[in-house]
């Protein structure tokens, strides 16, 4: 073929007509009369939502959705942010009055994780979707977008997010590779000081959020299948979930070919760890970190969390945050955890310190 190509080359250059009739019977012998070209598989993402379980098929910003749209760029340390927010005029991160601060301490966050990840010349396209209002569902949900085409690999998948920050190439550039939405229902402390009691800390919320984009999310179903099932039978995980197992019994909870081998995954408190080898070397007591498993499986939360009771305080991926209270930072083996998901760090853990 390389042959054929080169020598195709010189007679283009050699004579347009000849080269002419050359593509033509190219062409018929690659596609016969009555024969087309097969359709290419257009790729398919979906994004799912770390705390609200919520999952939905990505498609690009209509035309009028761009339009609209408030656009940021923040960028610092090396990886270049994209912030597109579709609020209406006047509501949620667009509010002509809490819009602009909400937004400083969102890009306070990304800034600080610019600051902790090793990855110059990194992208990420975040995607602010419509605020919600009615401060009764879950404080706030994000996740990264996961391929699901038939085309797709079979196996554990880091997201888009790690995709573009950790290597800029961009394979779905019409899409964001982080979706982010917030309920303002609830009573927020948008400010870098400390949070009143019974008031959320915007900022360690909005960094919660970005981890689960980051890759601290499961795609297990309660019955230790894949959310996503495409193709002949392939089973779409994450990487995070190739670092579950069952305490106990020291089971990895999906075999070589992806079968579930556990035991269940509401088997309650301490049942299944995160193993990490980067984490126990710096978790208090040198265990493994145990992951949320309430006995009743619960969509976005279950395993995409750490247990509460045995995590400490300071860690950001716990299950509950009180009001009140501040996690402006990934404790060390949280950090730890990110290296083991594929992420270069720099070493200075004091970055969240700024605010």
């Amino acid at each position: 073929m390389e042959t054929f190509f080169c020598h195709f080359r010189r007679t283009l250059l050699a004579s347009p007509a000849r080269a002419a009739g050359v593509l033509l019977a190219v062409l018929f012998l690659a596609f016969p009369p009555g024969v087309s070209p097969a359709p290419q598989e257009q790729e398919t993402f979906v994004v799912y939502y770390g705390c609200s379980g919520q999952w939905e098929v990505a498609t690009p910003l209509t035309a009028r959705e761009k339009s609209a749209a408030k656009t940021t760029i923040v960028s610092a340390a090396g990886i270049t942010w994209n912030l597109t927010y579709l609020d209406a005029a006047n509501t949620g991160w667009n509010d002509t009055t809490r819009g602009p601060r909400r937004k400083q301490v969102l890009q306070a966050v990304l800034l600080n994780l610019s600051a902790m990840l090793d990855h110059p010349g990194g992208r990420c396209d975040v995607e602010l979707r419509v605020s919600e209002f009615d401060g009764s569902g879950v404080l706030a949900s994000g996740g990264t977008l996961y391929r699901t085409s038939a085309s797709a690999p079979n196996g554990y998948q880091p997201g888009l997010a790690f995709q573009n920050i950790t290597t800029a190439v961009d394979i779905a550039p019409t899409l964001p590779d982080i979706r982010l939405r917030v309920d303002w229902g609830w009573r927020w402390h948008e400010e870098f000081s400390a949070p009143p009691d019974d008031v959320q800390d915007l900022y360690s919320v909005l960094l919660h959020e970005m981890a689960h984009a980051l890759g601290y999310n499961s795609l297990a179903e309660s019955n230790g299948s894949s959310k996503f099932e495409v193709g002949s039978g392939k089973k779409i995980f994450t990487t995070y979930d190739n670092l579950l197992f069952e305490r106990a019994t020291g089971r990895k909870l999906w075999d070589a070919n992806l079968n579930f081998q556990g035991s269940n995954l509401a088997g309650g408190a301490n049942f299944i760890e995160l193993r990490s080898q980067r984490a126990h070397n710096v978790y208090p007591g040198r265990t493994f970190p145990p992951v949320h498993t309430p006995t009743t499986f619960s969509d976005g939360r279950s395993l995409s969390h750490w247990q509460t009771a045995e995590t400490p305080l300071e860690a950001i991926m716990r299950f509950t945050t009180p009001g009140g209270e501040l996690r402006r930072g990934f404790s060390p083996f949280e950090r730890a955890v990110l290296e083991e998901l594929g992420y270069r760090l720099k070493p200075d853990p004091t970055f969240w310190m700024m605010y």
